[in-house]
């Protein structure tokens, strides 16, 4: 596949958001436990953590990260509820379905969702759009793009890809400058099934 034509399948956030919604005492919360598979360099990682965060705090849902330990084979916390589990794993499987995703979520259903984000799509994302010089700034917000879309399956196993906004399959540089400028988000109604989905799941 050509670089100049590249679109790959996916996602991306924002790098500062303004306005954000007021805060509610009972705001939707999940646990995201995240294994770096990668080794990743931490600002990176810290970058892609600070997006994640900020992208669901825009739809009105309260995370707590917790990285785990890769050398234990990122054994999760004993007694932890409800997590949803993130691996970053480096290249995507050679069976894909489709080859330039940078992520999938085969396991929606049960206590512990979990996703996958295939790190050699970001980078190959990031190369296309973004200044060699701003390669690990790039990598973090498209990383902790990839993470909340793919959270985003997690979240609304019932539903799929949108038209618009973070939900979205396809991108091109408009949708990368959306995404550093903290416009590329998930849509209202998406918002609200995440908040009506994990409500429920916390009753």
């Amino acid at each position: 596949m050509k670089r100049r034509t590249l679109l790959v399948l996916l996602f991306l956030g924002p790098e500062c958001l303004a306005e954000l919604p007021p805060q509610q005492d009972k705001r939707p919360h999940f646990t995201l436990a995240v294994c770096d598979q990668v080794g990743l360099n931490s600002e990176v990682l810290a970058l892609a953590r600070q997006q994640t965060e900020e992208i669901f705090r825009y739809a009105e849902v309260d995370v707590t990260w917790i990285d785990l330990d890769r050398r234990s084979q990122c054994t999760m916390v004993p007694g932890t509820p409800n997590y949803f589990a993130i691996v970053i794993l480096p290249h995507g499987p050679d069976n894909a379905v489709t080859p330039d995703a940078m992520g999938s979520a085969p396991s929606r259903a049960g206590a512990f969702p979990r996703a996958y984000i295939f790190y050699n799509w970001v980078r190959m994302m990031v190369d296309i759009v973004e200044r060699k010089d701003l390669t690990t700034i790039g990598q973090g917000i498209m990383l902790g793009h990839a993470i909340a879309h793919e959270l985003g399956h997690l979240l609304m196993p019932e539903r799929t890809h949108s038209l618009a906004g973070i939900m979205s399959t396809r991108w091109d540089r408009r949708h990368w400058d959306d995404a550093v400028a903290g416009r590329l988000l998930f849509q209202k109604a998406e918002a609200k099934a995440m908040r009506t989905n994990l409500l429920a799941r916390q009753r």
